[in-house]
């Protein structure tokens, strides 16, 4: 598996080089749209929108990503938009009642485990999981129940890098909310649920970290710890100019002969 995840990358790679969000561009912000779906006493519309009364409800958000290692991000994201549904017969059996609709105000703060560590690598899966908010207000001539409720988000998402610094991104995020009430049905074995289906670019920036100030940073500076002030070349290292193996701000005997 893991030579087929290599060769996989290699094979992208070759394409084109992106890099994106890594230790020098560790910060990167992510503008998303997409759907949000409902599952509760009332209807089931996750992952059913091929089903017949699916309704779509849309969320515009907005994602902060902070790179830690090549294997773990931490992200803030926070979205605006709308939750509802239809009743559904299978479900609810008031399937000619008044219809579900919501604003919704949510925040999370979550960690993603990245599957892929090659950074030459196009396509970068992840999973994650966190803790966060949701706030709803009932939209006029609906029903539904004002309030918030803490929610447990999960879900999978993946990353496809089209330059250094931008990646086309898609989220699944799974919410199991701690309420069961904002539907107006509080019945259920199971508490309400949601599923935010987001599609955005993310922008990756931030400056490399240069531990020893020289112009060059950490992760391709062959010479670390070099004292402040001296000249070096592209990879690092004090400048020798007569070659003699002793640096230039070292060197007591400069322009020996080689």
């Amino acid at each position: 598996m893991k030579r087929i995840t290599s060769l996989a990358c290699a094979a992208l790679a070759s394409l084109s080089i992106a890099s994106a969000q890594n230790e020098s561009n560790p910060w990167a912000i992510g503008v998303y749209g997409g759907l949000t779906e409902y599952e509760g006493e009332l209807a089931s519309d996750m992952f059913g929108i091929l089903g017949k009364g699916y309704t779509f409800h849309g969320h515009g958000g907005l994602q902060v990503s902070r790179f830690l290692n090549q294997r773990w991000d931490v992200s803030l994201f926070g979205a605006y938009g709308r939750i509802g549904a239809k009743f559904n017969k299978s479900v609810a059996p008031l399937s000619n009642g008044p219809v579900y609709k919501q604003n919704e105000i949510y925040a999370d703060l979550t960690a993603a485990f990245k599957f892929v560590k090659n950074e030459k690598c196009k396509f970068h899966p992840f999973a994650f999981a966190g803790i966060g908010y949701r706030n709803l207000s009932t939209v006029e001539d609906f029903i539904g129940v004002d309030g918030g409720d803490l929610v447990i988000p999960a879900g999978l998402g993946c990353d496809l890098r089209l330059s250094e610094r931008v990646a086309l991104s898609y989220i699944c995020r799974y919410g199991f909310t701690l309420g069961d009430d904002k539907d107006t049905r509080d019945c259920g074995k199971v508490n309400d649920q949601q599923m935010m289906h987001s599609l955005g670019v993310k922008f990756a920036f931030g400056a490399p970290k240069d531990s020893d100030k020289d112009g060059v940073e950490d992760k391709l500076d062959e010479c670390p710890n070099t004292p402040a002030g001296v000249a070096v070349d592209s990879k690092g290292c004090p400048l020798d100019d007569d070659k003699d193996g002793v640096p230039n701000y070292l060197d007591k005997c400069p322009g020996t002969p080689a």
